[in-house]
Order: structure tokens, then sequence, then C-alpha cells
């Protein structure tokens, strides 16, 4: 389902973000009735995702620390990437299991 363009001055309208909607690049005002992601989903997700949310992307994090070239040490200091990605993994394994599971049955 594509939305309609609303007016010329909205497509002539500069921007820094172009969003791709029916195969037109254009400004999100040029569109009617288009949202964000995170608009789309309800209060409680939200908040459960910036609570739990590094325990749903810890396997992304393992998979960028132990990728091909990823570099933890730059002249034997860590390198800011590498620690703020074992900030990420620390905080996702403070949560147990069970604690995801619990999360799930409320």
């Amino acid at each position: 389902m594509y939305r309609k363009i609303t007016s010329l001055k909205q497509i002539l309208k500069r921007c820094r973000k172009l969003y791709s909607i029916g195969g037109y690049f254009l400004h999100r005002e040029a569109f009617k009735g288009c949202m964000y992601d995170s608009q789309t989903k309800s209060k409680k997700w939200r908040q459960i995702e910036k609570v739990y949310g590094c325990y749903f992307d810890s396997e992304k994090h393992y998979k960028e620390l132990y990728s091909k070239h990823f570099k933890t040490h730059y002249k034997g200091k860590p390198t800011k990437r590498y620690l703020k990605l074992m900030k990420q993994i620390n905080k996702a394994e403070r949560f147990t299991a069970s604690d995801i599971e619990n999360l799930f049955l409320i």
C-alpha cells in the first residue's frame, strides 16, 4: 500500500534524511500517515526494550566482537569500540534466562 504524495512544496523540501516509500525518496512530511517503527510499538514493549534490549542484542554484539578484523587493542590500550561492546555484553549478562521467561509470562 503506497501513500499519496501530499503537495509539490513538500516534495521540494530540503532535508538530510530521505525516506524510501513506494519507490520515491522524499522528505517524511511528503507522505501522509508515515510513522517511525518505535511509534507502532506499545508503550509497554518500549519499556521492556529499554531495560532488556541489551539482552536481546547480545548475540549481535558477540558476532561483532568475534568478527574477522575486529581490533580489541591499539598500542596496548583497549579501543573505544571494544570497551563499548564489552559494556553492553556485561550489561546483558546481568539477566538470567529465568528473568527473561518471567518477563514474557507477565
